[in-house]
């Protein structure tokens, strides 16, 4: 579709991700999550036990915290130098890591885990990135997306480069076929509204001071 409106596609390499980045995310998501450890129960377990692990990284020197700075900003400028040597516009990476994803695959933990697609990259270059409807899994039916990614800054490029792709290919406007549904949906009874609450709240209240009897004095 992008090459009938007059791109041109050229594969490229994504620059690696260094391995101290992973350490700093853990540092940077145990800073925020420190104000909560005294909730961490209310969590879900999963989110329970990272958010319990980001806490505890917070003991790493900071030294090597330092080298996860430094190490951003070399993957920052080897993304922006891909764009400059390939003379980019943008790049395009998948929005799942598969093609479709069965209901049990997923059942019970999130509606996204273990199908998302790469999107670490973004978050380290600082990047502008859009996802946009591209059609249908081959091995379920349902809607499938891409990743458009931009240099830092070019935001605006990239929104009218998502735009003239989403006028191009509508699909977004696409209406899902509803089946009947399985079960009798329980109808409910309509009954008239009851006089609600006393909009003055004293109605019934007990009176706010009292007076209390006094000897007389004599």
């Amino acid at each position: 579709m992008a090459e009938s409106l007059g791109a041109v596609i050229v594969p490229v390499t994504m620059p690696p991700l260094p391995e101290s980045l992973a350490t700093g995310d853990q540092v940077e998501m145990g800073a925020y999550h420190q104000q909560f450890t005294d909730r961490l129960g209310l969590y879900r377990p999963e989110n329970a036990v990272a958010a319990g692990t980001a806490v505890a990284s917070l003991v790493v020197p900071v030294g090597d915290y330092l080298t996860f700075e430094r190490d951003r900003l070399r993957y920052q400028s080897d993304y922006n130098r891909m764009f400059a040597d390939q003379d980019l516009d943008v790049i395009m990476l998948p929005g799942a890591s598969v093609d479709g994803a069965r209901r049990q695959e997923f059942l019970g933990v999130s509606v996204t885990a273990g199908v998302t697609g790469p999107v670490r990259w973004a978050n380290y270059s600082g990047a502008p990135v859009v996802t946009l409807p591209a059609g249908y899994s081959a091995a379920t039916g349902m809607p499938v997306g891409v990743q458009l990614g931009a240099r830092p800054w070019e935001d605006e490029r990239l929104l009218g480069i998502g735009l003239e792709l989403q006028e191009a290919l509508p699909i977004w406007r696409d209406e899902p076929q509803l089946v009947a549904a399985g079960a009798r949906v329980p109808e409910v009874a309509q009954v008239p509204p009851g006089p609600g609450p006393d909009p003055t709240n004293t109605i019934g209240a007990a009176a706010p001071v009292r007076t209390l009897p006094m000897n007389p004095i004599g």
